[in-house]
């Protein structure tokens, strides 16, 4: 008979606690962990457009305070990480304009949030409405006048005020143009607005930018555009072409290689056909040159010889071997032509070939025309 060893069922039941404990555990975690309350997480930039501008402050099931995204007026200057984060600003974005401060930056108009890193164009557009700079951080304008009843100091008293001069806002530079008052931040914004127009014809389309637009009664009356000595794209070098802005090295041989096969230029809209020049290029120094057409080179159809006459038209751009090969055929039958019209008439030329071709051709006309 087998001996029951009285420890063995206490044991056992030791055991199974033990084997049960980490599920239970586990298990209870599963049942008493929160749900998450999805409301109440920040939202994203992209919907703040479209809510109420109003903050609300709640509380989760564990009665933690949650902030929920609402737009509501705030000041650059003095708004706080969690307020921002509050407006649905990003952790990058919200630290970038913590840093802008940090650096002893101020916000002087609301365009200046723009240029904070992170801060792109859509999230500006939202928050524009909402941005209210404080008068202490806002651009003044300064006057001496009394506002209380104290009697007037002996010593005549001058309010601080930004050192207005004559300046050229084509070619101010940007220690001048933040001299005449305006932040680093602005100052940036209008040298980045100069560089995309290229150049002011007026102080009214100086003053289009936004960064200075505040200040347009101010400084109208300082301004002077100094007008820039055009140059003539058919007798400009290479050194000349890349003084202006927007031509460089490669663009400038482009042009003078082009000028060469055309036999000279007869309007600036002829660089849209050279590639190296961007539309972008094209329009930052169009109001800087000129064409003067008097010493183009032309092609002599009715006398030239036909080896001549045939080298000529294939290296032009506007001509072919088909129009080359037409019209050395009917020049040899016809002997010769009054006007460009008849080599249309014939079909040695279409219309549009025609008027690319009219200023680079001359019709002397043959003592006789069978």
């Amino acid at each position: 008979m087998t001996k029951t060893n009285p420890k063995t069922p206490k044991l056992t039941a030791i055991t199974g606690i033990l084997w049960l404990l980490p599920i239970v555990c586990m298990f209870g975690i599963l049942i008493y962990q929160p749900n998450r309350d999805k409301s109440n997480e920040p939202k994203t930039i992209d919907s703040i457009a479209e809510r109420t501008p109003k903050t609300k402050t709640q509380y989760n099931s564990n009665n933690k305070e949650v902030i929920e995204t609402e737009l509501s007026s705030f000041d650059p200057n003095t708004v706080n990480y969690r307020e921002l984060r509050a407006l649905g600003l990003t952790k990058a974005q919200s630290t970038s304009i913590i840093k802008y401060r940090a650096t002893g930056k101020i916000f002087r108009i609301k365009e200046d949030l723009a240029t904070c890193y992170g801060v792109t164009d859509s999230i500006y557009f939202v928050l524009e409405p909402y941005i209210n700079i404080g008068d202490k951080y806002k651009i003044k304008k300064y006057e001496n006048k009394k506002t209380d009843n104290t009697p007037y100091p002996t010593t005549k008293v001058v309010a601080k005020k930004e050192s207005l001069f004559i300046f050229d806002p084509n070619t101010i530079t940007k220690a001048e143009f933040m001299s005449l008052g305006f932040s680093e931040g602005q100052t940036e914004t209008f040298i980045k607005y100069r560089d995309m127009v290229g150049y002011f014809e007026s102080a009214e389309d100086f003053l289009k930018c936004y960064s200075v637009s505040d200040r347009a009664s101010e400084l109208k009356q300082y301004i002077k555009i100094v007008p820039i000595p055009k140059l003539n794209l058919n007798t400009a070098d290479s050194i000349e072409l890349c003084k202006i802005d927007g031509i460089g090295a490669i663009s400038a041989k482009a042009i003078i290689d082009y000028r060469k096969k055309l036999g000279g230029f007869v309007k600036i809209e002829q660089l849209s056909e050279v590639k190296q020049i961007t539309e972008r290029n094209f329009e930052r120094f169009s109001q800087k040159i000129y064409v003067d057409s008097v010493g183009i080179t032309k092609i002599d159809v009715n006398f030239a010889p036909a080896e001549q006459l045939t080298m000529s038209l294939l290296a032009h751009p506007y001509a072919g071997r088909l129009v080359v090969r037409r019209l050395i055929k009917n020049r040899q039958l016809k002997g010769g032509w009054r006007t460009i019209g008849e080599l249309v008439e014939q079909d040695i030329l279409t219309t549009s070939q025609a008027e690319e071709l009219a200023p680079y051709l001359r019709f002397r006309v043959p003592t006789k025309i069978n």
